[in-house]
């Protein structure tokens, strides 16, 4: 009969360790959240580590570029950009510098996607001029219109997204997230400290999107309803292709 062996001293082994618990779960490539003013200093570490081989690579995250709702907030993220792209921001276009300087170094590190945590897809005309303006009203911590929110809003999507198209990089967006519903841990925490949840915003319908086109043509003789070749196509689209965008190598099993 073996011994008991508490979970305290199993996450004590080298097999329950954070390596040893990916490495036996078969995970092939780790992705993590970053600010663009993150350092990545532990992403360099794992870069230069040989003896690991699962790719852990940052993810561009850069929420708080956009968050100009709050300026008090928003000028002290500048200031961690500023820190981190060692230049100063006082104009517009020496934030959009900021970011691309950051984005080049997340670059260097491996990171090949972004990713967008937002209420609702926003997409309101603007011109450089307005936005540029907005930006020095943030900077000197005045509050903006509504309407000036969702115009720098989408500025800002607009030039994270040519950042991405340049670098090839994939884009995500997580839609629909009410963020800091909890006004006490949002004070004593900071903002995005697991209080989210689901918003009640008009977009329920465009999730699934895949499950509901393939069941939708199977039921309507659109598609053959044999589940061997659906089950490809499922496995293709959400296995294969990022198999293949980060140069996973699989054993000869898969």
């Amino acid at each position: 009969m073996k011994p008991f062996l508490s979970e305290d001293f199993l996450l004590q082994t080298d097999e329950f360790c954070t390596r040893g618990i990916l490495a036996r779960m078969n995970v092939k490539v780790v992705c993590t959240t970053d600010d663009p003013a993150d350092s990545l200093a532990y992403h360099q570490q794992i870069k230069e580590d040989q003896s690991f081989s699962i790719k852990i690579l940052p993810t561009f995250r850069p929420d708080q570029a956009l968050a100009v709702e709050t300026p008090e907030g928003f000028n002290r993220w500048v200031g961690r950009l500023e820190a981190a792209a060692d230049m100063e921001i006082n104009i517009f276009a020496q934030f959009l510098e900021g970011i691309q300087k950051r984005h080049d170094f997340f670059h260097q590190i491996g990171c090949r996607i972004s990713d967008h945590g937002l209420e609702q897809p926003v997409a309101e005309p603007y011109s450089v001029q307005e936005i540029t303006a907005i930006f020095d009203m943030v900077r000197r911590g005045q509050g903006l219109s509504p309407h000036q929110i969702l115009k720098f809003k989408s500025a800002m999507l607009i030039e994270l997204a040519r950042m991405d198209a340049e670098k090839q990089w994939a884009q995500q967006f997580h839609l629909g997230a009410l963020r800091n519903t909890n006004s006490r841990a949002m004070q004593l925490l900071g903002p995005d400290s697991g209080y989210d949840s689901m918003g009640d915003f008009e977009m329920a319908n465009f999730r699934r999107v895949l499950c509901n086109l393939l069941g939708t043509d199977a039921e309507n003789g659109e598609l053959p309803d044999d589940m061997t070749l659906l089950g490809k196509m499922v496995k293709d689209i959400c296995w294969y292709n990022a198999v293949n965008y980060f140069d996973i190598e699989l054993p000869k099993q898969y």
